[in-house]
């Protein structure tokens, strides 16, 4: 068995907190296998002290950016002008398996299984977003494992690129290079990693016609499904509580407004998100362990980068 690791990319000070929570989460359900943070240049020397100090390993990467002549980031949200570099995983063949979680997602139960998942070489298992394209009834079906060569419309793109599990070599990146370099597709693209993967990896049944230069042959397996718990959307909670469980979430990840940014009340109301609460009670931990360890000026960074106490 060849190495394997979780991994988080981390490119700015505003997610770092997200970074140490997500760390600190995955110590607390005595996960098997480390958290590596890939980290970018733009990345201030402070935070990245802090994640040494905190015995977390780093592995420096460029940034991945795309010409303007190739894709207009005003077609996107600001804070995604640099999830392109996330797909620089897909090329770490010094692992065998990696699982990779967004910085701002919270690890609640072990999910070390995940990296048994029989997943081929040009293969990856990830879970569909929240709005997945099939009726109420069969929602949670295709949550769980499906055959993918059933006669059910799936839109090429439906998956959530916040957690999937890969095994990397340098020839899949570069076919997915292929895709970026010289799809025109990419032009009216939102999610940039998100619709990347999708595409390249939900493709199967389609001929790649009008993808650049990449053949049918070149792109990836369609992807496998995996539970939504692995990849369990905060919103998913509230809209799809016929069966989403608290107690079966391996990974909650908060899309949309990020939990960092409004501190819960003291006391005295339910407004704030029950869910947003899981990630300031794992937060509380981890200072109350800076703390502790007697790193009072690392606190005050982190807590520089978080909503302010009331």
């Amino acid at each position: 068995m060849g190495l394997r690791v979780y991994m988080t990319l981390l490119s700015r000070s505003s997610y770092l907190a997200g970074a140490l929570v997500l760390h600190h989460s995955l110590q607390a359900v005595e996960a098997k296998y480390p958290l590596i943070v890939l980290v970018t240049p733009t990345l201030p020397e402070e935070a990245l002290q802090i994640l040494t100090q905190s015995r977390i390993e780093t592995k420096q990467v460029e940034l991945l950016l795309l010409p303007e002549s190739r894709y207009e980031q005003s077609k996107t949200e600001v804070r995604f002008a640099d999830v392109w570099t996330k797909i620089r995983v897909f090329g770490l063949e010094e692992y065998e398996k990696i699982v990779f979680l967004d910085s701002d997602m919270l690890v609640r139960r072990n999910m070390d299984e995940i990296f048994d998942y029989p997943i081929s070489p040009n293969q990856i298992a990830a879970t569909v977003p929240e709005n997945c394209g099939y009726s109420q009834p069969d929602y949670p079906a295709c949550l769980q494992h499906l055959d993918l060569s059933a006669p059910k419309p799936r839109p090429y793109s439906l998956l959530n690129s916040g957690m999937f599990l890969c095994r990397p070599s340098r020839d899949l990146m570069k076919r997915m290079r292929k895709m970026l370099d010289t799809s025109p597709r990419i032009a009216n693209w939102k999610l940039c990693d998100q619709d990347l993967i999708g595409t390249f990896f939900g493709g199967g049944g389609e001929e790649p016609e009008g993808w650049g230069d990449i053949t049918k042959d070149e792109i990836g397996d369609p992807w496998m499904r995996v539970p939504y718990y692995y990849n369990a959307l905060r919103t998913m909670r509230n809209k799809h509580s016929s069966f989403w469980r608290d107690e079966d979430i391996r990974a909650i990840h908060y899309i949309g407004d990020k939990p960092w940014m409004v501190r819960p009340p003291a006391s005295g109301t339910e407004a704030y998100e029950p869910t947003m609460r899981w990630w300031w009670a794992s937060y509380n931990k981890l200072l109350e362990k800076l703390e502790k360890d007697g790193r009072k000026v690392d606190i005050g960074y982190i807590e520089s980068h978080v909503a302010p106490k009331a």
